[in-house]
């Protein structure tokens, strides 16, 4: 009596007189291995996140994935530090100009013919302070120069910073147009305001913000810290050297004002000289040989 596995036996009832097997439907696999969209989202970090071709995906995403403090930290800090240096170097640049003008406008009221004696007075005084405070309130648009970043929020970092991300990590525009224009009409609610990605993207998106938001491996962290304290020592040295450069302009001033005065006495001297020897007459003006001899023959060489 032969003896056969219940696998054998499936086989043979689906065989013809001659033994060759026929024919029979399988049935359908019970497990799926396609990957749904919806599991996208659960994939990726917030440094590196997963590829998107949905404005859904790349919204949700970005709005559920856990962002360390730290991140959050040096970006707001970022953002005041790059706002304090760019005010600082639109003022010296609006200093520059507020100075230009006034001295026009000096110059104006100096040529009036009312004015022409008031050079050390104290109307002139206030004339050009008043021109100098009147400039200081003009924005900065008025002397040809952009306004100043705008500053991250404290309350905002966290909500700037996912979508700066969302931006950067949108369905790629060129593939995928109306799926990354609608992350880029996404609004965003803030503290004092609603934005959509786009408009944050413009405010608060600068280069010294965004680089805050790139992975960098532990060294290059600490590089960083090395290299901001070198130029906070730069900065300082820097502001050493124009305090050293101002000193030295106003000495030369002093010492052109001080040339000049003992050239003017000099002068003077040589004149009383000359008129003691006949070569001036009383109103200080040359007596050459012509004028000498005519004074003479007249009796008027003393």
């Amino acid at each position: 009596m032969s003896s056969i596995t219940p696998a054998q036996a499936a086989r043979q009832d689906h065989r013809d007189q001659g033994g060759r097997y026929s024919e029979y439907e399988r049935s359908e696999p019970e497990t799926n291995l396609t990957m749904h969209q919806d599991d996208i989202t659960q994939r990726g970090s917030f440094y590196f996140p997963p590829r998107f071709t949905t404005a859904e995906d790349t919204i949700e995403f970005y709005d559920r994935v856990k962002i360390d403090d730290e991140i959050i930290a040096r970006t707001v800090i970022a953002s005041h530090q790059y706002r304090d240096a760019m005010v600082e170097q639109l003022e010296e640049r609006k200093q520059e100009s507020i100075g230009l003008r006034v001295k026009e406008h000096i110059d104006e009221w100096d040529r009036q013919p009312e004015n022409r004696r008031k050079k050390k007075s104290p109307e002139r005084a206030k004339v050009e302070q008043a021109e100098i405070d009147r400039l200081n309130e003009l924005p900065y648009g008025d002397y040809g120069l952009d306004d100043a970043p705008e500053a991250i929020n404290v309350l905002d970092g966290s909500e700037v910073v996912r979508a700066i991300k969302m931006c950067h990590y949108r369905p790629a525009p060129a593939r995928f147009p109306e799926a990354a224009q609608k992350v880029d009409d996404h609004v965003v609610t803030l503290n004092s305001e609603d934005l959509t990605v786009r408009q944050i993207m413009d405010k608060y998106a600068t280069e010294a913000v965004e680089e805050q938001l790139v992975y960098q491996p532990k060294q290059v962290e600490d590089r960083t810290g090395d290299l901001l304290q070198v130029v906070q020592e730069l900065k300082g040295e820097l502001a050493a050297v124009r305090q050293e450069n101002q000193a030295l302009l106003e000495n030369d001033r002093v010492l052109s004002d001080n040339i000049g005065q003992v050239i003017r006495e000099q002068h003077d001297a040589f004149t009383i000289q000359e008129a003691a020897l006949g070569l001036r007459d009383s109103r200080g003006k040359w007596i050459g040989p012509g004028r000498r001899a005519v004074r003479k023959a007249f009796g008027r060489d003393d």
